[in-house]
């Protein structure tokens, strides 16, 4: 009799088991088909897009860990044919490391393999033959493979720089208190997150912008449970209360709350109705003034860290000295490293062009589309140092493969663009991209007040045909020719600075966005993904060795290429010895006196 207990208990339990892992394959089937919907019939190129995408790898990854923990991490053969390992890892991935993930990747890499994982899924459900079948190990492979170097990369930079130096108790304090302020900022941009993803978008549908407001409350919690110190929150608890209508009752937001929201986001999603999200996401808005208030207090060294009473006592005095504290702490995305570009007059134009091609050098006709948008249609003539020329075509396949295989080379040292060989690029950006920028400026700023406005830091009398005549010289670019610059690669652009309150936005429906920082009040970082800054700082040579090109080298293929006869492919034949040499630690490229002429050809 016991042992008939026994063997219906087993049977009723492996029944609800069998039970749950259906709704969980066809939660991963509908997921997957979720995301396929966002590579396809939306652009991917819109924060919301990203941030949704994110959240649906998450869940899936999530599914997936419960599916293995189900059969204590032993899946039964009939359904192995689902990758379940690589699933985990991308959610460890999106949901831990978001900020280094290589946005472009992820996309390429959700575009080609979730339809896959839908299709596995759904043979799991009726349990066919397929479902039997080994794992294809090879989805989402390159990109956790792509990840997982640059966090060992990232992880060895920080033992080498923990084994330099030493520090001191105190300088232990203020780079924890430092931490503390950056995922505090990190709080506050995902709250501006919130709020912009909660307003309706005239092209995006509202289930991605839905689940974009849920990769940002999932990034918040994150930043509060993994990376704002035990002592932080100790001394400065948060208590946060928001009256609720219907019913009536008070919600207590702190810092476990926000934490227990997080894993409540992810590990029951399916059980998140539309208006709960939205309304959970209106009560963390609440909290906003409370962590500018903390941020006020965490920067100022003469003030006490004690406990933060709710923002309704605040006074109007303190929410003006947190707006200032705010200004003076712009801060780029978490997932974007900050790239400096020389301070030739022409930095505006070099961070712009490097932030719109770098992230496109693996996509053949996304590079090609961008680059003729920058450079366009024409000649422009090799001339070297015996005098000799030769003639190349701007939009020659040729000659974009060859500019293709100099930023390949790219470093993100200060100086490199300088450093290209022969100065084509150098040219094509500050030249040629500059110039049709300047006149793209005639087209969008119209007669009458704007371009006196745009005239008014000018001398007195300056006309207009004069100050075009200015900004094609080597003058200091600013809003007017950000705004050309957005209107000209049809890219949205946001500047940060610190002196701004909140970044500056030129947003253009379905488009791009690229990031500038104004530093200094006259020169211009931009922003490049944590995942390509690493590629382009370490893979082109051994030990961190710095990557230039020898000024013999560059120098005698110069002067072959403007003595033989040319052909479009020549450019490539020459330019190719040089830049497949990659572990070449080298002195600085000298300057020739090699130019380049540019003649325009009506587009």
């Amino acid at each position: 009799m016991q042992e008939q207990k026994k063997t219906r208990f087993t049977k009723i339990t492996q029944r609800k088991s069998t039970d749950n892992n259906k709704t969980r394959f066809q939660s991963i089937a509908d997921m997957a088909g979720f995301l396929n919907k966002c590579c396809t019939e939306e652009k991917p190129d819109k924060q919301a897009v990203i941030y949704a995408i994110q959240y649906g790898v998450t869940v899936i990854g999530e599914i997936a860990d419960q599916v293995k923990k189900s059969f204590q991490n032993t899946v039964p053969k009939r359904y192995c044919a689902m990758p379940w390992d690589n699933l985990i890892k991308l959610r460890q991935l999106t949901s831990h490391r978001f900020h280094q993930i290589d946005q472009e990747l992820l996309l390429r890499a959700v575009d080609n393999d979730v339809i896959q994982i839908k299709i596995i899924a759904n043979n799991l459900l009726v349990e066919n033959e397929a479902a039997k079948l080994p794992p294809d190990d090879t989805i989402f492979k390159p990109l956790l493979e792509y990840c997982e170097e640059a966090k060992k990369t990232s992880e060895k930079k920080r033992r080498q720089k923990k084994q330099k130096t030493k520090k001191e108790p105190e300088e232990a304090v203020t780079e924890q208190k430092n931490r503390d302020v950056k995922y505090l900022n990190r709080i506050l941009a995902e709250l501006d997150n919130i709020e912009k993803f909660l307003k309706k978008d005239p092209v995006l549908k509202e289930y991605i912008m839905l689940n974009a407001v849920k990769m940002a409350i999932v990034i918040i919690g994150l930043s509060i449970e993994e990376h704002l110190s035990k002592e932080f929150k100790k001394q400065n608890p948060l208590n946060v209360e928001v009256k609720k209508n219907q019913p009536e009752k008070i919600i207590k937001l702190h810092w476990n709350k926000l934490v227990q929201i997080r894993q409540h986001f992810i590990h029951s999603h399916y059980a998140i109705e539309p208006q709960d999200c939205v309304e959970t996401a209106k009560d963390i808005l609440n909290i906003k003034q409370n962590i500018k208030t903390l941020l006020l207090k965490t920067q100022n060294n003469s003030t006490d860290l004690r406990t933060l009473n709710d923002s309704t006592t605040q006074t109007s005095n303190t929410d003006t000295e947190a707006e200032k504290i705010i200004t003076k702490t712009s801060t780029l995305p978490a997932n974007l490293e900050e790239i400096d570009v020389p301070s030739d007059g022409h930095c505006l134009f070099w961070s712009a062009a490097l932030a719109l091609l770098l992230p496109k050098l693996d996509q053949t006709e996304e590079f090609k589309t961008m680059y003729l948008r920058l450079f366009g249609k024409g000649e422009i003539t090799l001339q070297g140092k015996s005098n000799s020329s030769q003639t190349v075509q701007i939009e020659a396949d040729d000659t974009i493969e060859g500019v293709k295989n100099l930023l390949y080379t790219y470093d993100c040292q200060k100086e490199a663009p300088n450093q290209f060989q022969g100065g084509i690029l150098t040219t094509l950006v500050t030249q040629i991209f500059r110039a049709r920028v300047v006149s793209k400026l005639s087209e969008i700023i119209p007669e009458g007040d704007s371009r006196t406005a745009v005239l008014a830091d000018r001398p007195t009398g300056t006309t207009w045909d004069q100050y075009l005549e200015y900004m094609r010289g080597n003058a200091f670019g600013g809003e007017p020719e950000i705004n050309a610059i957005s209107h000209l690669a049809q890219v949205g652009i946001e500047t940060h600075s610190p002196n701004y309150v909140q970044p500056r936005n030129l947003s253009l429906v379905n488009a791009e966005i690229i990031y500038l920082i104004h530093v200094d009040n006259n020169h211009y970082h931009f922003g490049l993904a944590n995942a390509l800054y690493e590629k382009h700082t370490d893979n082109l040579g051994n030990k961190g060795e710095k990557h230039q090109l020898t000024s013999d080298a560059m120098e005698e293929k110069q002067e072959k290429l403007v003595s033989q006869p040319y052909s479009q492919s020549s450019l490539i034949a020459q330019f190719s010895p040089i830049l497949n040499t990659r572990n070449t630690t080298t002195k600085q490229q000298e300057n020739t006196d090699s130019s380049l002429h540019y003649s325009p050809q009506p587009e």
